[in-house]
């Protein structure tokens, strides 16, 4: 795997991606926001999609698919079941993605009944106004309610 590039935006193997200013390699598989190296797409899509449900509750047994968009930014994420009925309305809902019981960015609904959801890391996530910066790199022992 090839890697260039500079702050957040970097090629791998040619394809230009963004990842989210997380260091993947410091702490466990996955690592803290707050420094640059990344992982595989393939393998960082994995972790998204298992950081839907270790984020918040309302994605257990859910099974997300998610797909990196070309803007290499978005993460386009599809449940394969409803999401628990926490509140009567997903669409525009903020959750956030825990990564190694560490909060690493956030999803916003994009249906009413919660099935599609575009997800961010890092600092993607803090421009897109799902968490704070603070939050990065937090605990997040199980997933989070409300």
């Amino acid at each position: 795997m090839s890697r260039t590039g500079v702050g957040c935006r970097v090629m791998i193997d040619g394809a230009q991606v963004d990842d989210g200013c997380i260091d993947w390699g410091s702490l466990g598989s996955w690592g803290a926001p707050w420094t640059l190296r990344r992982r595989n797409v393939a393998t960082h899509t994995k972790g998204i999609n298992a950081g839907l449900p270790a984020g918040a509750f309302i994605f257990g047994g859910t099974h997300p698919t998610c797909a990196l968009d070309s803007d290499g930014v978005t993460y386009h994420c599809t449940l394969a079941s409803a999401p628990a009925p926490e509140i009567s309305d997903f669409q525009g809902s903020k959750q956030l993605i825990a990564i190694d019981q560490k909060i690493a960015g956030g999803c916003i609904g994009q249906d009413h009944a919660g099935m599609t959801w575009d997800c961010y890391i890092g600092e993607e996530a803090v421009r897109m106004e799902i968490l704070t910066e603070d939050l990065l790199g937090q605990p997040e022992l199980e997933p989070g309610r409300g």
